[in-house]
């Protein structure tokens, strides 16, 4: 699939940036003996910092502006940041029902140029025993995003997101945006960042899920969809103790084609930390979708009704509570 290739690329270009990044360094090593500038060059920052580091003496600073360490940006590794996420929930008897899901960010800076990449994927397998069906849902996101530092509040911002559920009847959406982001609170203990952007996306539905039931034939079909959107994203993080961490995400869609149409994704977590690298976290999802297809698949369901036919539901928003484990790199 054309969007995983954009996470390897990332990958692919790191490593081939490793021999340079050394290489630079052993030129530098040389120059500065050379020059006779240092007395003692174990004393030198530039001859024995290492080419990457998670950055660990800079504490989060993954969430926060990389203005906030320009002063001696120059002596800055390749900073990187990866953690994990894994929940899972099983139920048996009359119904049995398995639901696996798992998150992974990525996030690398230089200077004043952070990368953030993000990917998630979920399945849900559901067997009804006395009618012998099964039932099995999957989703699927990846995100990227390219961030450059402008001011120690401002960062400019250029990335996209693709998603693909079953469960809200998306074969796929392509969303592309340009924003601005604004740190609002940056204390030791509390972050917010608000942003807005403007961008374009492209949907295709899932039709088929409707009409290869056969009472539902009728159905005709939506088209793929294209809007330009306006996107508002806001995020907060609260490290309420040394053990304890609570963190937000906020994402509201407006269509602009249709102003009716709106998307929101809210998630909010409770970080446990367990040990240095491994945490318990909590989680609660919800998703509000109103786009052409539950419009008109809404309409459809409306019509049989008034016909005195076997209707059904189609829901807007979704939400979903898990726990799992956390690890960070």
């Amino acid at each position: 699939m054309k969007y995983y290739l954009m996470f390897f690329l990332i990958m692919i270009t790191t490593l081939v940036s490793m021999p340079a990044n050394a290489k630079q360094q052993t030129t530098d090593k040389h120059q500065i003996a050379k020059a006779g500038k240092v007395q003692k060059l174990s004393h030198h920052p530039l001859l024995y910092q290492p080419w990457i580091s998670s950055g660990k003496k800079f504490g989060r600073w993954w969430i926060k502006n990389p203005k906030k360490y320009a002063d001696d940006s120059l002596y800055h590794p390749f900073l990187y940041h990866l953690e994990f996420k894994y929940s899972y929930l099983e139920q048996r008897g009359n119904t049995d029902r398995e639901h696996h899901k798992g998150n992974v960010n990525l996030v690398f800076r230089k200077n004043l140029f952070t990368s953030l990449t993000k990917y998630s994927v979920s399945n849900t397998s559901t067997t009804k025993h006395i009618t012998e069906s099964t039932t099995k849902i999957s989703n699927e996101e990846l995100r990227q995003e390219f961030h450059l530092a402008l001011t120690d509040k401002i960062e400019g911002i250029v990335g996209g997101f693709w998603e693909s559920t079953r469960r809200r009847y998306l074969q796929s959406r392509l969303v592309y945006y340009g924003e601005l982001r604004w740190t609002a609170i940056d204390s030791r203990k509390l972050d917010l960042t608000l942003g807005g952007f403007y961008g374009r996306t492209k949907t295709a539905f899932l039709n088929t899920e409707i009409t290869r039931r056969s009472r539902y034939k009728a159905f005709e079909g939506v088209d793929d969809y294209k809007s330009d959107i306006l996107y508002l994203a806001q995020q907060l993080n609260w490290k309420i103790n040394k053990n304890v961490n609570f963190s937000e995400t906020a994402n509201y869609m407006i269509f602009l084609e249709n102003t009716d149409y709106r998307l929101l994704k809210l998630e909010l977590d409770l970080d446990f930390k367990l040990t240095k690298s491994v945490s318990f976290v909590t989680s609660y999802n919800l998703n509000y979708d109103y786009n052409p297809f539950t419009e008109a698949v809404q309409d459809f369901f409306a019509e049989r009704k008034a016909a005195g036919k076997k209707d059904a539901q189609i829901k807007t928003t979704d939400t979903a509570i898990s726990i799992g484990v956390r690890i960070r790199f």
